[in-house]
């Protein structure tokens, strides 16, 4: 069965409402369990998440699938089925206060995993050897950029500056200024 999806689309809070040329309506929201019946994915059945609206004015969703696995569809492709809602959980990020090294100055409070991230990068980096700010950044840019989200020169600045105020890493007294880890007293 192919329904056009022609007629006024009111978009609300994680619900897009379709109402239809022949007044029937039509309410997909995050949680709500379907499965597709017409396009692709013909046949499979998950929990609807992530719902837009593309530019053209099509309703586009992703199914998660109960093995985790996650697929794109358009929404006039899918039915809801009844069913209870599946509304899942959003864990808060754990959040570090990083330090800065000057007396009196504050630093962010960035999310663990993404500190640890940048913090384990920047460590691996400058065991090699010492660098300056820019071929830090850029070694730490080419390390993680397929798979950091966020801005990684803003996050590299704030973790860097947290490690020195640990004392961790430290600036030399070189022209140009260089980077490097503080050695561990035997």
């Amino acid at each position: 069965m192919t329904v056009m999806w022609m007629g006024v689309i009111t978009i609300l809070k994680d619900k897009i409402e379709v109402t239809m040329k022949n007044t029937l309506q039509a309410t997909l929201q995050d949680g709500d369990q379907c499965i597709v019946i017409a396009g692709t994915h013909n046949g499979k059945s998950g929990t609807v998440r992530d719902i837009n609206l593309s530019k053209t004015g099509h309703i586009t969703i992703t199914v998660e699938q109960k093995n985790g696995v996650r697929f794109k569809t358009l929404g006039r492709n899918v039915m809801v089925t009844p069913g209870k809602k599946q509304v899942k959980p959003v864990a808060k990020p754990e959040l570090i206060q990083t330090l800065h090294p000057l007396p009196g100055k504050t630093n962010k409070r960035i999310s663990l995993e993404k500190y640890n991230t940048i913090k384990e990068s920047l460590l691996s980096v400058l065991q090699k050897k010492s660098l300056t700010h820019t071929e830090l950044m850029e070694q730490l840019y080419s390390r993680v950029k397929d798979s950091f989200e966020g801005g990684i020169q803003w996050y590299g600045e704030t973790v860097k500056l947290d490690l020195e105020a640990r004392k961790i890493i430290e600036r030399t007294d070189t022209k140009p200024e260089k980077y490097r880890i503080i050695p561990k007293p035997r």
